[in-house]
């Protein structure tokens, strides 16, 4: 049976509040300003109260410009120690997210836009290899799998170092198992 992947974010224009937060965002309070995309353009955009308003151009189909005007609700939330969260307004289904995603001509979330992360679309042998790869990152050890980890990393305890470089050499025996087994039934 054939199930077709879906598109990933990470391929994707997109928006997320935490940038213009960055930019000197605050919920309640106005800005505006540019917020340019590497290579692929940019777009306007100014903030009232409650409302992000986008203005940008979209290419279409037939390769003509259109002018694309679009406005999004924001939302916010106390935080549990104090502090506002803000969000956006998903203008199809009304979620609360922290990022909006390029759709045909709109900014919508990632459940509408049908995307999904990279780790969603692994199987059960990447996953091994990924979360490997992480614990050895941990481990300032070389990108070569099959290395051995020689040195404790500065400030690491014995105890944390010994746990995490077991970890990692258990997780490449069953990579290397799932591996074997994936290739035999091919």
């Amino acid at each position: 049976m054939y199930f077709r992947k879906k598109q990933l974010v990470d391929n994707q224009l997109k928006i997320d509040i935490r940038d213009l937060k960055k930019k000197g965002f605050k919920y309640g309070a106005e800005l505006s300003g540019t917020v340019t995309m590497t290579s692929k353009g940019s777009f306007a955009f100014s903030i009232d109260e409650n409302n992000l308003f986008l203005m940008y151009s979209y290419r279409d189909e037939r390769n003509n410009l259109e002018p694309v005007r679009q406005e999004i609700k924001l939302n916010s939330s106390e935080c549990h120690y104090g502090g506002m969260r803000a969000y956006f307004i998903c203008s199809k289904c009304e979620r609360k997210v922290m990022a909006l995603y390029l759709s045909d001509k709109y900014f919508y979330c990632r459940s509408c836009c049908n995307l999904a992360y990279k780790s969603q679309q692994e199987n059960k042998v990447d996953r091994l290899l990924r979360k490997a790869r992480k614990i050895r990152e941990k481990l300032n050890a070389e990108n070569d799998m099959l290395g051995i980890i020689w040195h404790k990393p500065k400030g690491m305890h014995h105890k944390t170092f010994n746990r995490l470089s077991d970890e990692s050499n258990t997780l490449m025996k069953k990579y290397f198992s799932g591996l074997l087994n994936t290739l035999r039934r091919k």
